[in-house]
């Protein structure tokens, strides 16, 4: 790395991090406050996936007895290829 592209990432780092701060006082957000959310926040994306795959998992099974039949007729082509030439 050149000095030049070293000073000039510090310099976007500190603007960047100017703003960062200045959108935290705009939320009244202190570095502590924001340091104890930060649990919380990935404990509720974490119950927000579970509840989407578990409301998705109905809809991709059912969906997968039609779509994966249907993928294995339309290949079936390729799949005996393939295992013609795998067994050469």
């Amino acid at each position: 790395m050149n000095k030049e592209t070293v000073g000039g990432t510090i310099l976007k780092l500190v603007l960047l991090s100017f703003v960062v701060g200045m959108m935290l006082k705009l939320f009244n957000i202190s570095p502590m406050g924001f340091l104890e959310i930060i649990p919380n926040a990935i404990g509720r994306f974490f119950e927000l996936v579970k509840k989407i795959l578990s409301w998705s998992s109905d809809y991709i099974f059912i969906g997968a007895v039609i779509v994966v039949p249907a993928y294995i007729i339309l290949n079936i082509g390729n799949i005996m290829r393939y295992l013609k030439r795998k067994k050469s």
